[in-house]
């Protein structure tokens, strides 16, 4: 008798495991496939998890849990998320679909056979929202409230080495930034002022960039928001009207602009002299608009990365962020900011690893000014040394040309633009430090386009009795007027 009981549980515990299999493997299957919705739910969370609605097909109920998880942590990971018009703006794939394709076996014991993911979900309620029978398919949709700790799971694929790291890490090197607002923004403004009239009479707008870090709270706290988000994420922010400050009371900051004699009126604007105050390699432009109906706001605001050297957009990140009753312009844009952060620093470091590889692109000019043995220097001018005659703008691109960061195939690849008395040198790529000596020893200095040509000018004044005066434009140009003193 009791050998029939067994064997009758035993017919009946099977057909169900195997029924419950099947449906796993179906349920499992819809996830490759993609075959689920997900969209923001509310506000969307926080910028350390994301909440999320969640709609997944199965043909058992009791499946319905795990998969919305999974799901959550897929679309998270590949997909991206949808908005929605409750103040969650869309948010970026954390990894990307090459992610997945490069890393097949890796997230295939990711969701199914170790079943990481559901460490880094949860079900806050842990009961579905809402259950829908598909009659035709003999399945169910049903949709849960999904709670992702993003911060959780990038930390975990970045350990495994799947998607590169943001972390703090003094291994890592990062690029220094410093935050500014847009120029046409500041004018928008009010904080504008006009240059000195030229010969024509005409004026130019300029963007009043002290003024408006003195007089507008909103900006100052805007600034101070967004070096936090960089702090936090391992980041060191240059305020760069601290930078200036200090600079303006060393005579050096002045004289590092000041024209040269016989060299010619050489204008640099405000902006390069807060970006050689600061020296950062990056610098973020921002600006904003605020569309308020009468109930509450919502910020529009773009975020402009550019190399600080070069003036070159690296990244830009632009979007509408959740609506606030009472919420600061400056807390607005923190809040609007936030998904969009880590894809956008991404790109940073993308820029940065290839300036660490490949040497830092400057511009370096030359000008003559001046006579040597009564004769008016020119480019062309033939130079003695004791390799023989050859020209002065040879001699230079012969000292950039050895002296630059070099190709895979040992040359330094730049152009050049040359007149009598005029020369250009463009996409001279040159060491991130450069060493200095003297009597007292070695140091090492972050390099720049002025630090590069200063070089240049003691090799020349020391070697060939050659001299003039260095400019500095910005940090990515310098001029060097041979003959100005």
């Amino acid at each position: 008798m009791k050998q029939l009981l067994y064997l009758w549980l035993a017919l009946l515990v099977f057909p169900l495991s195997a029924q419950n299999r099947r449906a796993t493997q179906d349920a499992n299957q819809n996830v490759s496939d993609w075959r689920y919705d997900v969209i923001c739910n509310g506000s969307g969370g926080s910028d350390t998890s994301y909440l999320l609605e969640v709609s997944v097909y199965v043909s058992d109920i009791r499946l319905g849990l795990e998969q919305a998880k999974k799901s959550a942590i897929h679309a998270v990971l590949f997909k991206g998320v949808v908005g929605n018009n409750e103040g969650c703006s869309p948010k970026d794939p954390l990894a990307g679909p090459e992610s997945e394709r490069s890393n097949q076996q890796y997230y295939n014991d990711f969701f199914f056979n170790q079943s990481m993911y559901s460490k880094f979900a949860t079900v806050p309620t842990g009961v579905p929202k809402n259950v829908q029978e598909i009659v035709k398919k003999k399945s169910y949709r049903v949709d849960y409230v999904v709670s992702v700790t993003i911060d959780n799971l990038r930390a975990q694929l970045e350990l495994d080495g799947v998607i590169q790291s943001l972390a703090v890490d003094e291994n890592v090197k990062k690029p220094t930034i410093t935050i500014l607002p847009d120029q046409n923004f500041l004018i928008d403004q009010g904080f504008k002022k006009m240059t000195k009239p030229n010969s024509d009479g005409n004026q130019t707008v300029l963007p009043d960039y002290t003024r408006a870090y003195q007089e507008s709270n909103d900006i100052r706290t805007a600034i101070a928001l967004l070096e936090d988000m960089l702090q936090r994420r391992g980041y060191q922010p240059i305020n760069a009207f601290a930078a200036q400050q200090s600079a303006v009371e060393d005579k050096a900051f002045d004289q590092a602009f000041s024209g040269a004699e016989n060299g010619g009126e050489i204008e640099v604007s405000d902006l390069d002299k807060l970006l050689n105050g600061a020296k950062a390699d990056i610098f973020w432009e921002f600006d904003w608009k605020v569309n308020d109906n009468g109930f509450d706001k919502k910020l529009n605001y773009t975020i402009r990365a550019v190399d600080a050297y070069l003036k070159n957009s690296i990244a830009t990140a632009t979007d509408e962020g959740p609506s606030s009753f009472s919420a600061s312009m400056p807390e607005l844009l923190a809040q609007a900011v936030t998904d969009k952060i880590d894809g956008f620093l991404v790109k940073h470091q993308t820029h940065f690893k290839d300036i660490i590889d490949n040497g830092r692109p400057v511009k370096l000019s030359f000008r003559t000014a001046g006579t040597m043995m009564d004769i008016p220097i020119t480019f062309d001018y033939l130079i003695e040394d004791e390799y023989g005659e050859i020209e002065l703008g040879d001699l230079i691109i012969g000292y950039v040309g050895n002296n630059a960061v070099k190709s895979g195939n040992g040359v330094a690849n730049f152009t050049t633009e040359r007149t009598q008395t005029r020369m250009t040198l463009s996409n001279v790529r040159i060491p991130l430090e450069i060493t200095l000596k003297s009597r007292y020893g070695e140091s090492v200095i972050s390099n720049d386009a002025t630090q590069f040509i200063k070089a240049m000018q003691n090799d020349f004044r020391r070697n060939l009795d050659i001299d003039g005066t260095v400019i500095t434009i910005g940090l990515g140009e310098a001029v060097f007027v041979i003959g100005g003193r």
